[in-house]
């Protein structure tokens, strides 16, 4: 399976805490959706946006296992849908992607969610904060 991410689950270190190993990725974008912070949390949500699109990972063979895994960590303020992306390579191939439900829509802020200043500034409180998910 393929597997899109565009929140914490784009760091290596946060794919070797929830999946206990790492997987082979490239750089792909998911048209039409806004990456946008959820009020007080340290993780972004995704907004259907026609005229957005949103940065991340495109991760291949992402067993069942590790899907469940990802699914218990994200919990249940996301959908799982599947979803075309535009990788790196040129292809627009179809992944899993794990979207803000609906009824969760109005926790999103306006604010875009920076992955470097996660990376930078925000990494090890989440880490600590997820231990045990």
């Amino acid at each position: 399976m393929r597997l899109f991410v565009y929140g914490p689950l784009r760091f290596p270190e946060i794919v070797q805490f929830v999946a206990g190993r790492q997987f082979p990725k490239q750089a792909a974008v998911l048209p039409e959706y806004s990456c946008l912070c959820i009020k007080g949390k340290l993780v972004p949500g995704l907004r259907p946006s026609a005229t957005a699109a949103t940065e991340g990972v495109l991760y291949d063979n992402i067993d069942n296992a590790v899907l469940l895994r990802i699914t218990a960590f994200q919990g249940p303020h996301y959908e799982q849908r599947k979803l075309r992306v535009r990788a790196a390579n040129g292809d627009t191939p179809v992944a899993i992607v794990y979207i803000t439900r609906k009824e969760n829509l109005e926790t999103l802020s306006d604010e875009p969610w920076d992955a470097q200043i996660f990376q930078l500034t925000k990494m090890d409180d989440f880490i600590s904060t997820h231990e045990g998910f």
